[in-house]
């Protein structure tokens, strides 16, 4: 449903974010993020690792639906507007603890 021309890895990354870390959830299913990676790996031409890069990806789809809910809550001024309420930003910072620089 959001499908657009754009880097392969996001929509990677973002898609594995989305299947194995379930809003609500305290974070991740590694055994579906790895299925989802192996799945993928075994149609596509281009494979990724399970790294940092991949990571950095996880965390700017997030940012990204993050930007959208915030943006969404200042239009509504009867919603709340607090960042830490955003399933998307709390994704984000999982994986951001998990990057090493």
């Amino acid at each position: 449903d959001w499908c657009n021309i754009g880097p392969v890895g996001k929509d990677l990354a973002h898609s594995a974010l989305e299947w194995s870390y379930p809003d609500g959830t305290a974070g991740p299913s590694w055994k579906i993020f790895g299925s989802f990676l192996a799945g993928y790996h075994s149609r596509a031409s281009v494979c990724y690792k399970n790294d940092n890069e991949l990571y950095t990806w996880v965390m700017y789809g997030a940012l990204s639906d993050a930007a959208t809910y915030f943006c969404d809550r200042l239009e509504d001024p009867l919603l709340k507007r607090r960042i830490s309420s955003s399933y998307m930003y709390k994704k984000y910072l999982h994986f951001r603890g998990l990057v090493t620089l």
